[in-house]
C-alpha cells in the first residue's frame, strides 16, 4: 500500500517569499493565485497576497 500527503502550510502575507524559497530547494513548478487573481479582494492593499500556492516537484508525478 502507498499512502501519499501533501503538506498545506500558511504563511501571512509572506507566502510568496515561502514558496519561492521551497521551489528553489526542491525545484519544480511554482503556481501562484492571488486574491486579485481569484476576484476575491476584500482589502484592496492585499489583492496582490497568495491565497493559494504550490510547488510541485518531478517526483510528485506518481
Amino acid at each position: 500500500m502507498t499512502v501519499s500527503t501533501t503538506t498545506h502550510l500558511n504563511f501571512r502575507g509572506d507566502a510568496r517569499a515561502a514558496l519561492e524559497f521551497y521551489q528553489s530547494g526542491f525545484g519544480g513548478e511554482i503556481a501562484l493565485v492571488s486574491y486579485q487573481d481569484a476576484h476575491n479582494v476584500q482589502d484592496p492593499s492585499e489583492a496582490d497576497q497568495i491565497m493559494w500556492g504550490q510547488v510541485v516537484g518531478d517526483a510528485a508525478s506518481t
